[in-house]
């Protein structure tokens, strides 16, 4: 006969809680407390929703007070733990700042006489956004005597390369326009240029800055990190880990990738946690 007292959680398991069943008890945490009213939150009958009121009733998930339904401490503790799951969240890259300069080969006329006035002026020039992948539609040059100098939106793709080639294309297409504007000029090629400022490469979503993210909630801190050549920014909305070397700010990015893919075969992470304890 088997000994009840090595399994006491038989004694109360019961049933599992289902996707409609979950959505519920998150509908009650919210306020909504009424059959009705939680069967316009989750679009689902009344039928179905007292259906699964009764079983969370039942469950000790939920109370009935007066027609209406409140969360029992053991649903609060539901509800909690269901915010610390896991969400998947898509990786992506995001050139930012990327700064450009290309020298004059040739200046037109009207070039040279608005240079010879101010030493320095600006043009703002639009392009097609989509076409790029950027958040905004406009760069705005910097005309200076034996230079242009632009600074590129932010561009995001999933894969590195595709963002760099996006950036190329763009930083070509703006010396095109700015050749088109001013007919008779002629300006080289394009090169990043080294600010120390500029040319950041953020990875969106980066484990590592994830991990750093739950440390800050956890101890309810309010700063972001910034080293000398990673930052963890938190300032646009998604979490990024920022490469901000330069313009080694690529390969930064590939030494951050080439650590992390390391840092997940065998015991390896067992190893960085001795590390980070000692």
């Amino acid at each position: 006969m088997k000994n009840k007292s090595f399994c006491p959680e038989q004694e109360t398991r019961t049933a599992p809680v289902r996707a409609a069943g979950l959505r519920v008890l998150l509908a009650i945490k919210k306020g909504i407390n009424s059959v009705t009213m939680v069967s316009k939150e989750i679009e689902r009958s009344k039928s179905t929703v007292s259906e699964k009121l009764k079983k969370l009733v039942k469950q000790e998930l939920v109370k009935k007070k007066d027609s209406l339904y409140y969360l029992t401490k053991t649903g609060e503790m539901a509800c909690s733990a269901l915010a610390r799951l896991p969400v998947h969240k898509e990786i992506y890259f995001r050139l930012h700042k990327y700064t450009f300069s290309a020298p004059f080969l040739k200046k037109s006329a009207e070039l040279k006489e608005r240079l010879a006035v101010g030493k320095r002026f600006f043009e703002n020039y639009n392009f097609d956004r989509a076409q790029f992948h950027t958040k905004r539609d406009s760069v705005t040059v910097s005309f200076y005597p034996k230079s242009v100098n632009f600074v590129l939106p932010s561009i995001p793709s999933p894969d590195l390369i595709v963002a760099e080639a996006r950036a190329v294309r763009l930083s070509n297409l703006v010396i095109d326009l700015v050749e088109q504007a001013f007919p008779g000029s002629k300006i080289g090629a394009p090169e990043i240029s080294s600010h120390v400022d500029d040319n950041h490469v953020a990875i969106v979503n980066c484990p590592m800055a994830l991990e750093f993210e739950e440390f800050r909630r956890n101890f309810s801190e309010t700063y972001c990190f910034k080293g000398d050549k990673v930052e963890i920014d938190f300032s646009s909305g998604s979490v990024e880990l920022e490469c901000v070397d330069k313009l080694q700010a690529k390969e930064g990015c590939y030494r951050i990738g080439k650590f992390c893919n390391w840092v997940v075969k065998g015991n390896n992470l067992e190893k960085v946690m001795k590390l980070v304890e000692s």
